[in-house]
């Protein structure tokens, strides 16, 4: 299944800062600028992507980690993981 981005991603610091608590939804992608910033939320948020294992998403804690209910870890900048399969 191809993600579909969304039209009008949230803007965020990190990845709990996206739409959706579960794991393998939207995480914080640093790579591009919100057009409409709120406070220190200048990034985009988009989904998760198998593509980017270990660099996927951004967190500064384990606690920034959408899928830290199922073990993953922040080795920042990144969490270790983003969708619930690569567990």
């Amino acid at each position: 299944m191809i993600p579909v981005p969304n039209p009008d991603p949230a803007p965020c610091y990190n990845d709990t800062d996206c739409p959706g608590s579960a794991c393998g939804g939207d995480v914080c992608d640093w790579t591009k600028s919100h057009p409409r910033p709120i406070g220190d939320k200048v990034f985009l948020c988009a989904p998760a992507s198998a593509m980017n294992r270990g660099h996927d998403g951004w967190c500064t804690t384990d606690a920034n980690c959408k899928c830290a209910s199922v073990g993953a870890k922040c080795i920042a900048p990144y969490g270790s993981f983003t969708l619930p399969r690569e567990r």
